[in-house]
């Protein structure tokens, strides 16, 4: 499965992990939760067209903790 705009796509597969890896290690030190993080991504996700994906994304958010709006 390929993700869109992430990382570079010439990277090795295991490097590209442990980048994406590194961030999310940053942003939950950060105190941002991983329902937040998924929330986040299928919201740029549905702004660039992805909708199916944005959907099962932001349906992940809700299973991790996602308050119901």
């Amino acid at each position: 499965m390929e993700t869109k705009g992430i990382g570079n796509d010439n990277a090795a597969p295991s490097s590209k992990t442990d980048e994406v890896r590194n961030a999310l290690t940053q942003l939950k030190a950060k105190g941002i939760k991983d329902w937040e993080i998924l929330d986040i991504w299928a919201k740029i996700l549905h702004e660039q067209g992805d909708y199916a994906i944005a959907v099962t994304l932001e349906s992940a958010a809700y299973e991790l903790g996602k308050p119901v709006e």
